[in-house]
């Protein structure tokens, strides 16, 4: 199920020193959301696609759980999670 040491997985591992990837953080993807700031949002939405479309978008679980966090709590049109 899981790849065993030393062999490659379907994901690419970003924690190598030759990768060019970069890691996205919480506050890019809050302002992303956020439309209280137009100027944020609209940079953070630029910055966003351009790693995306590069693939050079890392995102750590520590990220999605901050965003989550803020997304469904403080921003003023909270985000409803559905599961």
């Amino acid at each position: 199920m899981f790849p065993r040491r030393g062999e490659t997985g379907l994901g690419k591992n970003y924690m190598t020193n030759d990768s060019d990837a970069f890691l996205v953080d919480t506050n890019i993807l809050v302002y992303a959301h956020d439309p209280r700031d137009r100027a944020k949002q609209d940079q953070a939405l630029l910055v966003l696609d351009a790693l995306v479309t590069s693939k050079q978008a890392a995102v750590s679980v520590q990220c999605l759980s901050e965003f989550f966090s803020v997304a469904t709590r403080r921003l003023p049109d909270p985000i409803t999670p559905t599961f």
